[in-house]
Parts: structure tokens; sequence; C-alpha cells
């Protein structure tokens, strides 16, 4: 989805060209800012894009952080900040669903204990994927054929049911 529509929230949008003008870039380098980051995750076949592990690769604090530093040095336009933003609010929120018992230095990856950071961060999802609209290439709005929209906010608010 990410990769071939925009996802809009109030009068700010994605654009996945600038995730594959940062791969362009980083990808050229020794030292790269997002080794984990390959062709398939930029330029899916039919396969690859059923692999959460990819859109996990993709949606990572590392990718987001070799974006910033981009957009740091002027690598990548102001206008690719909320991308930026996006990749780096799904990171958290797919480490809060996919915490563990193993010790952890990213907060929002240890186990899920209702702790204030974890529902700051859920409810500000809840937000984001409630004013989310989807927008095609050719303009027009998708957002009614997105089912991943409704499984986030049922999986989140899930979540807080739980603990209450």
């Amino acid at each position: 989805m990410f990769l071939k529509h925009y996802f809009k929230v109030d009068d700010q949008s994605t654009n996945s060209n600038f995730l594959a003008d940062f791969y362009k870039n980083d990808s050229k380098l020794n030292l790269r800012l997002a080794p984990k980051l390959t062709y398939a995750h930029i330029y899916p076949g039919p396969f690859e894009k059923m692999r959460v592990k990819l859109a996990a690769q993709v949606f990572s604090e590392s990718v987001a952080a070799g974006m910033f530093t981009y957009l740091g040095l002027e690598k990548l336009p102001l206008e690719a900040n909320f991308t930026i933003q996006f990749i780096s609010k799904m990171d958290k929120l797919f480490d809060i669903f996919n915490s563990s018992n193993i010790p952890n230095d990213k907060s929002y990856r240890r186990p899920f204990k209702n702790t204030e950071l974890q529902r700051d961060h859920l409810n500000m999802m809840l937000s984001f994927f409630e004013k989310l609209r989807v927008i095609s290439v050719n303009g027009t709005d998708v957002t009614a054929r997105m089912n991943f929209i409704n499984g986030w906010l049922i999986a989140i608010n899930g979540l807080f049911m739980l603990w209450d």
C-alpha cells in the first residue's frame, strides 16, 4: 500500500519516492545507513509484497534515521519529513505489538505493560489511523478499500481492552 499510494493526514502526505531516492543514494555507499534495505524492499515482486518481514524492515528506525540524516544533509527535500515520521511511527507500533521478554534498549520493544509511553503512542496511532486517507496515484480516495486501517484500529483497541 505504502509504495503504491499516498497516505494523507490533514495537509501532509507520504511519498514512497523519498524512500526510493534514499535507497538509490544509500545503496551506492560502502558504509550504508540502512544496510538491510534492498532492491526488493523498494521494488517488490508479487511474492515479496506478501512478506511481512520486508515491510517491517522498511518501517524501521534505521531507515527513518538514515532518511532523517539525508534530510539534514539536504539530500532529501523538506517534504520528506512526514514520510520519515510515518516510518518511525510504524516502527514503534510494530515494536509494541512484537514485544518480547528479552531485555532491549528500545523501550517500545519491551513487554507491553500499558506504560504511559506505550499508551501515548497507541493513542496517537489511533488518532492517526482515524484521520488517515489513502490516495491512489491518480488522485482517487481509496481509503474505504484499505482493510489494514480498520485492522490496526481493532488491534490497538483490543490491546487497550485487555488492560481495562
